[in-house]
């Protein structure tokens, strides 16, 4: 990740030599993969619609029960050379540095949290109004890939609703904006019905994460 002063904008630049070597190579393993994977610095989530998918690759991997220099199965070689791809491209990707906030007093904090079979994520932008037209703006994102013990949705959509907490509270501390109002989204009746209900009516997984998320937010912000 790089800040480029003329553009003021925050950019990416890969190490395509490690990248183009490994798409070449028929026998990539395991550990080639993470290595690659784990390269990528993306502390703001700018690019996690990109890492996420080297993450469920690893996670394909774990599940054949791979060794760390065994070759990748030639099933798993196709989403991996389109992934390297997905990534060199990721270089062209720019994000503005300045919100454009800075006279304005009317700001929301809007987190959106949703979930798959497979991984879970949120999302954080700022919305504001300037000049009679609403505006919004990216601020980050976190992603995390679903453990292989099998979950429900519901419960996903909760872990992810958990993400966005914490999310919000790290936007919260990062920043010196004022924010006016938050709302937290999720397109899960679920999730909703829990957060807004006591928390001790249910077993542990989600008794415990649910009390995070009334601890970290306010029932009232969830819609």
């Amino acid at each position: 990740m790089f800040w480029n002063r003329e553009e003021d904008c925050f950019g990416f630049m890969q190490n395509c030599s490690i990248i183009e070597r490994a798409e070449k190579e028929e026998g990539v393993t395991k550990r080639q993969v993470l290595r690659i994977v784990m390269s990528i610095f993306d502390p703001l989530g700018l690019l996690s619609v990109v890492v996420v998918l080297g993450k469920l690759l690893l996670r394909e991997l774990w599940q054949h029960k791979i060794g760390w220099d065994d070759s990748i199965p030639k099933s798993t070689q196709v989403a991996w050379k389109k992934w390297c791809l997905e990534v060199k491209m990721a270089g062209k990707i720019k994000t503005p540095r300045f919100y454009g906030l800075n006279a304005l007093e009317d700001v929301e904090l809007h987190i959106f949290t949703d979930s798959s079979d497979k991984a879970f994520a949120a999302v954080a932008y700022f919305t504001f109004v300037i000049n009679g037209s609403c505006k919004s703006i990216l601020v980050g994102s976190k992603t995390r890939v679903a453990p292989l013990k099998t979950l429900s949705i519901p419960r996903l959509e909760l872990q992810a609703a958990v993400l966005g907490s914490r999310l919000s509270v790290s936007v919260e501390e990062s920043h010196s904006i004022r924010i006016n109002r938050k709302f937290f989204w999720t397109d899960s009746q679920d999730v909703l019905y829990w957060v807004k209900s006591n928390n001790r009516r249910y077993r542990q997984f989600v008794e415990f994460r649910v009390g995070e998320i009334t601890e970290k937010t306010n029932k009232c912000d969830w819609r």
